[in-house]
């Protein structure tokens, strides 16, 4: 499982959560972890630069 803090976030370049701004396909979900908001990554729509 891949996830993000929604509070270490520096750029964001969405204009809808989770959503490509390229093709329009969801990448990502909005959950709660350990207290904290955060995006649960969809498997295999993200990679790691």
């Amino acid at each position: 499982m891949v996830k993000c803090f929604v509070e270490r976030i520096v750029e964001d370049h969405t204009q809808a959560t989770g959503i490509c701004p390229s093709c329009g396909q969801e990448f990502a979900r909005e959950t709660m972890i350990r207290g904290a908001p955060a995006y649960k990554m969809v498997g295999g729509k993200v990679r790691v630069k």
